[in-house]
């Protein structure tokens, strides 16, 4: 299997969600602007609108897709799975996070018809703080089984999703660049939280 193959199939499907996915009660919002801040040591992201910041450590490629104000993050070639990606909803009601992956899923199902829900929701334990995720699975372009999970977690009246996409049977997975984007994230809504006591879901610990 070639590698332009899988770059060629994963770029169409990084298109079609961005363009095609939203909660039903996910509202429109302004486009978004980068504040950034380079150094040996990384990347210093701020987007104001969605009220976070983020530290990228160096070498890490990144994009935003201005069309669908979508911040991707890619562990391998740009455009393509293996990649996380952040954006931030404005939501009829936030405090409801639960309600909003579940009808993000739904949403899904109308694009991904072979979408198998492999971690139902629950809580995720992000060291800094405690987000709601879920993990699905589908195929795209016929025999490439995507493993996508999903974390979300309110900041003030919006919702900050975090969404990794890989196809671990090909070996394209991101590694350990979820966790480092998330520790290093910094959301003004929201409290740093005790999680020492939590149960933690299983996710990202493949």
């Amino acid at each position: 299997m070639k590698r332009s193959r899988i770059v060629a199939a994963m770029t169409l499907s990084i298109t079609m969600l961005a363009a095609s996915v939203a909660p039903v009660c996910a509202q429109e919002q302004e486009p978004v602007s980068l504040s950034i801040s380079a150094s040996p040591e990384g990347t210093d992201i701020t987007v104001d609108e969605w009220e976070l910041s983020l530290h990228i450590p160096a070498g890490i490629k990144y994009k935003l897709d201005s069309e669908y104000d979508n911040l991707y993050f890619y562990a391998m070639d740009e455009g393509s799975i293996p990649y996380v990606m952040v954006r931030s909803y404005e939501y009829t009601d936030a405090s409801d996070v639960a309600g909003f992956l579940d009808n993000f899923i739904e949403e899904m199902k109308e694009y991904y018809t072979d979408l198998e829900v492999v971690e139902g929701i629950q809580e995720f334990d992000a060291e800094k703080y405690m987000f709601l995720g879920t993990q699905v699975e589908y195929t795209i372009s016929g025999d490439h089984k995507v493993l996508d999970t999903r974390l979300a977690i309110q900041n003030n009246d919006k919702i900050v999703l975090v969404s990794i996409k890989e196809i671990p049977d090909e070996g394209y997975v991101v590694g350990d660049l979820p966790i480092q984007i998330i520790r290093d994230m910094d959301l003004k809504g929201v409290d740093e939280a005790d999680t020492s006591d939590a149960k933690a879901g299983s996710f990202l610990t493949r």
